[in-house]
This record gives C-alpha cells, sequence and structure tokens, in this order.
C-alpha cells in the first residue's frame, strides 16, 4: 500500500493507505543478519519488525546506516539469550512498541531510538548492554527501561531527553559504567533505582546522572559489599539505603564526593525530578542510610534533607550493631538528628567532618555504644 516508493504497486490509486502491521517481520534464527543502508517500515504484524528467535535461535544482527520505523510492535528486538546485536548510525523511530528490545548482548552506536510508543531500549536479562553517542528522545515510556536486567550497562556521551519516562529505569541489580550522558526533559532526569533488595555486590559507579531512589528502600545483604564510588549523587524521596551484613562504603574524594541528597535538591546534577522551582528541598525529604551486622565506610560524604524516619546516619538496620566511620564528610539538615547509635554493642568514629543544621542532634549516643567524635566541627 506504500506508494511512496517506486509507485502505486498495489493498483488501486489512493484507496489504500500504509499502517504498521502491514506486514510480519524480518526474522533470523541459527543465523548472521548483516543490514546496510536498509530502510523497514509498515511491518510488525506478529512482533517486532526485525528479530532473531526464527526456529528459536539466536542471530548475529548488524544494522548500519538503516531506519526502522512504524512497527506494529518493537523496531528490532532480541529476544534470545544468546544473540548478539550491533546498531550503528541508524533511527528506530515512531514504533508502537519499543525501539529496540533486548534480552542478547546489545550495542547501540551513533545512533537514535525516539518517538517509539514503548521504551527508546529495553534491557532484559543480565547480558552486557553499551550505548554509546546516541540519542534516546521523546519516548512513550522510558529512555532505558532495564527493570528486568542485572547486566552492567555501559553509557557514554549519550543524551536523553524528553521521555514520558524516567532517563532510565533500572534494576536494583544492574552495574554502569561510563560518563559524559546528558538528561532533561525526562520524567525523571536520572537512573531511577525501585524499591528493592538484592543479596549479591553492587557498586554503583559516576555516569554523570544521578541514581534517584523514591517511595522506598533499597538494600543489599549476605554479607556483600555495596559500593558508592567518587562522584557518585544519590537522590531520594520518601527512601533510603540499606545495608545488613557485609561493607557499605562512600569512597568520595575532595574533588568529586558521594552526594546523598533530596530529590527535590537541584544544586547537583541538576532539576532532577524536573519540576523547575516547583519544588525546593527540605528536611526529613528522605529516610536513613541504615547499617545492621555491618560496616559504614563513609569518606567525603556529603549527606542532607534525611532524616524522616529518625537519625539520617545509623545502625539498627534489623535490630543489629554497626561499625560506622564517617571522615571528612558533611552531614547536615536532618530533620532528626545526623548520626547516631542506636544499638550498645555498635561503634562510632567521626574525624574531620562538618556537623550542623541538624533538627534536633548533630550526633548522638544514649546506648553505651564506643562513640569517638573528636576533631570535627559542630
Amino acid at each position: 500500500k506504500d506508494d511512496s516508493v517506486l509507485g502505486d504497486t498495489n493498483n488501486d490509486g489512493a484507496a489504500s493507505v500504509p499502517a504498521p502491521g502491514d506486514w510480519n517481520s524480518l526474522l533470523g534464527g541459527f543465523t548472521t543478519l548483516t543490514l546496510t543502508r536498509l530502510t523497514a517500515r509498515y511491518g510488525g504484524a506478529t512482533g517486532a519488525m526485525i528479530s532473531d528467535g526464527a526456529f528459536s535461535g539466536p542471530a548475529i544482527i548488524t544494522l548500519s546506516s538503516s531506519t526502522l520505523s512504524r512497527s506494529a510492535g518493537a523496531g528490532l528486538k532480541a529476544s534470545v539469550s544468546g544473540s548478539s546485536y550491533l546498531v550503528k548510525n541508524s533511527q528506530l523511530v515512531d514504533n508502537a512498541g519499543h525501539g529496540l528490545d533486548s534480552a542478547g548482548t546489545i550495542i547501540l552506536e551513533d545512533s537514535e531510538s525516539s518517538r517509539n510508543v514503548g521504551a527508546g531500549l529495553r534491557l532484559a536479562a543480565a547480558n552486557p548492554a553499551a550505548v554509546r553517542r546516541s540519542t534516546l528522545a521523546a519516548n512513550g515510556s522510558h529512555g532505558v527501561n532495564g527493570g528486568g536486567y542485572q547486566g552492567t550497562l555501559t553509557l557514554a556521551d549519550s543524551r536523553l531527553s524528553g521521555n514520558a519516562g524516567s532517563a532510565l529505569s533500572m534494576n536494583i541489580g544492574a552495574g554502569y559504567q561510563g560518563g559524559g550522558n546528558s538528561a532533561a526533559a525526562n520524567a525523571v532526569n536520572g537512573i531511577e533505582v525501585g524499591p528493592n533488595s538484592i543479596n549479591q555486590a553492587l557498586t554503583w559507579r559516576n555516569v554523570g546522572l544521578p541514581y534517584v531512589v523514591r517511595d522506598g528502600n533499597v538494600g543489599v545483604g549476605g554479607g556483600n559489599t555495596w559500593t558508592l564510588e567518587a562522584g557518585v549523587t544519590v537522590k531520594l524521596l520518601n527512601a533510603g539505603l540499606v545495608k545488613t551484613s557485609g561493607l557499605f562504603e562512600a569512597r568520595g574524594t575532595e574533588a568529586a564526593p558521594v552526594v546523598l541528597t533530596s530529590l527535590k535538591d537541584d544544586s547537583v546534577l541538576g532539576d532532577t525530578n524536573n519540576d523547575g522551582a516547583a519544588s525546593v528541598p527540605a528536611p526529613g525529604d528522605w529516610n536513613a542510610v541504615l547499617g545492621g551486622f555491618t560496616t559504614l565506610s563513609l569518606t567525603r560524604l556529603t549527606a542532607r534533607y534525611g532524616g524522616a524516619t529518625g537519625p539520617m546516619i545509623s545502625d539498627g538496620a534489623g535490630g543489629g550493631q554497626a561499625v560506622i566511620t564517617l571522615s571528612s564528610s558533611t552531614v547536615r539538615q536532618s530533620a532528626t538528628t545526623g548520626i547516631a547509635a542506636t544499638q550498645g554493642a555498635s561503634a562510632v568514629n567521626i574525624r574531620r567532618s562538618l556537623i550542623v543544621g541538624n533538627v534536633v542532634f548533630g550526633a548522638r549516643n544514649n546506648v553505651g555504644a564506643a562513640f569517638d567524635a573528636r576533631e570535627n566541627w559542630w
């Protein structure tokens, strides 16, 4: 029905017009598809317009300098974990599903996935994924939807803008590397991590975007280490970070501190909740960093606007004690106490830190815990 190329092929004049789902798909299984300067549109009647999965088999697909648009489903899909896709210098736009939907290994370079009804990129399973020098914009869902993803995403020099959901909406188990990214005019201009807990090691790295936790806690247990690397900013609202057993470490530096603050705080990494000046941060916007049967090692940390449910930094998670070391850090504007020991078996050591402007106490020990708070500013 598409008369825009090689004329009126079905010889019906203007009686018919092309539409998404007019044809099915290009499927590959146990094969390699090399697609260069391809334009595919109006397919997707039975799923994604281009996909692996023929005879349930994986595929290696290279898509370069091409355009996939107006599919009734996803533009491109990897449904088999063993598939591997490289997309470069291409556009996945105006599709009724996700631009790219991948359970395989995916590299998206110098490309655009925009104006899709779903996400620009959906990630599943745990295979490596990379987005470099690409744009994910104006999608009807998130820029990246990784709610079921537990692999490592490399995100570098890319722009996420104008998406109806978050720039990235991710599973707590995902890992990140990269940098040089920007996010603007999304519902959330950051990496939103849904409330959940895991029993595995976790590292949050600075990729140029804040991590966002709302309406519930995220936690790591099972004796594993949870690391916030230098330059990481976590913005919270009605939420907290909980570590039970093992080690929680904030590894800030003088040039790149770790920051825990309110989602409403635009002073670091911009307007993350995308409301302009409509909201301002206040003490009690988020809950606490809680440790139980664990060690909290906090260096060059700035924590502010927490304390909704008790001290902003504390032991007591699961009723357990903690060893808390705070050095060269700032704890301020808690709605209650800044840092506290609530379990007699805990130990707290505070050195060379600024603890000011908290509503109740700067630091408190009323349970007989070992508590050393010398050489600080109050």
